[in-house]
C-alpha cells in the first residue's frame, strides 16, 4: 500500500481514467505480493479475495472494473480463490466528491449474489479495491461480506489517500 500522491495517483488514474487496463497485472501483483507476506501460505491460499464491485454504468464507460482487474492479479499471486461476490446496481461516483459527501455514501444498491453465503461461510476474506479515502464504502462491502459469513474481513488496496481516517470498523464481531 502507498500514499495516493506523485507517481502512485498517475498510475491509477491512468488505470481508471485512460483505459490502461494493463497496469492492473502488476499493481495487483504487488498487492498480492504484500498481502502474501503478511499471513502463513496455507492463510493466503484460503483466502476469498473479493474486488469492490463498480455500477453496471461505470463498468460500461470504462469497460471493466479497475478493483476486479486488480483483484485477479492479487489472487493469483496470493495462490488465492477470486469470487465475484458484490454487485452494484447504482451509487454516486466517490472520486472528485467532499469527504461530507462520501461518508453519506449508503449500501442502496449494493448487493450479494445467491452463492455468497456458501461461498463465505468462515473463511477469510480479501476485499480488494484501487484507493481508500474514507473508507466508507469498503465499510458497506465488509458489512455485506460478514453478515453473508464471512470469518474476517481484510481491505487490500492500491493506495490510501493522505488525509485518510477510515472509519470502516471490519474488526467488529460478526
Amino acid at each position: 500500500m502507498a500514499a495516493y500522491t506523485g507517481g502512485c495517483v498517475d498510475l491509477v488514474r491512468a488505470l481508471k481514467y485512460e483505459g490502461w487496463w494493463e497496469l492492473a497485472r502488476p499493481l495487483g501483483q504487488r498487492l498480492g505480493r504484500a498481502i502474501r507476506s503478511n499471513c502463513t501460505p496455507g492463510q493466503a491460499r484460503a483466502a476469498a479475495v473479493v474486488a469492490m464491485p463498480s455500477t453496471w454504468a461505470r463498468r460500461w464507460r470504462r469497460g471493466f472494473n479497475p478493483a476486479s482487474l486488480i483483484a485477479e492479479a492479487a489472487a493469483a499471486e496470493m495462490g488465492a480463490t477470486r469470487l465475484d461476490l458484490l454487485w452494484r446496481t447504482h451509487g454516486a461516483a466517490q472520486a472528485g466528491q467532499a469527504r461530507s459527501a462520501r461518508l453519506r455514501a449508503t449500501s442502496r444498491g449494493w448487493h450479494l449474489y445467491p452463492m455468497a453465503r456458501r461461498a463465505l461461510r468462515g473463511r477469510h476474506v480479501v476485499l480488494i479495491d484501487d484507493v481508500l479515502t474514507t473508507g466508507r464504502t469498503a465499510g458497506i462491502a465488509a458489512r455485506l461480506l460478514r453478515r453473508a459469513g464471512a470469518a474476517s474481513i481484510e481491505v487490500g488496496v492500491i493506495a490510501v489517500t493522505e488525509n485518510q481516517n477510515a472509519d470502516i470498523g471490519l474488526n467488529i464481531p460478526g
